[in-house]
């Protein structure tokens, strides 16, 4: 198990506040809208990806989620906001299958940084290389991690 560098970029992005418990609600009525307006105005550049800043093992503690997609550029476009992150440092694993066997998949990854006695970051990402619904079989997941 090694640590990545995760190179800057461009993001457009929606924000919400969530929970574990409301995430899939939540998702469903921000990113519909975001999603159609970014892949026909914007230059996306990758994959679908969210940036999750203070989530807990907590299924009820609030936290922050952007559903973002690169982009090439800033482009004005309603409803969208843009950040430009800097080099991430993380573990980064490859899940590939169901979206809802995730949460076992974290307990692992937590289990093996705390082994190599790494910090965990706030921020933790989840990039969506292939995915073709919540139980798909075939859906990989990057799940990145930070580390301080």
């Amino acid at each position: 198990m090694e640590s990545t560098i995760i190179n800057a970029k461009t993001l457009a992005y929606v924000e919400l506040k969530t929970t574990h418990n409301r995430l899939h609600d939540d998702v469903e009525k921000a990113a519909g809208d975001f999603m159609a307006t970014a892949t026909q105005k914007l230059k996306v550049t990758g994959p679908m990806e969210f940036l999750y800043f203070g989530a807990t093992g907590d299924m009820d503690a609030e936290y922050t989620l952007r559903i973002a997609y690169p982009v090439q550029e800033k482009t004005e476009a309603e409803g969208i906001k843009f950040a430009s992150t800097e080099q991430f440092k993380c573990y980064s694993y490859n899940h590939k299958g169901t979206l809802s066997k995730l949460g076992s998949v974290y307990d692992k990854l937590f289990g093996e940084i705390l082994a190599k006695q790494w910090v965990p970051a706030s921020e933790i990402r989840e990039v969506y290389h292939v995915y073709q619904g919540m139980e798909a079989p075939e859906n990989l997941t990057e799940i990145q991690i930070g580390l301080n």
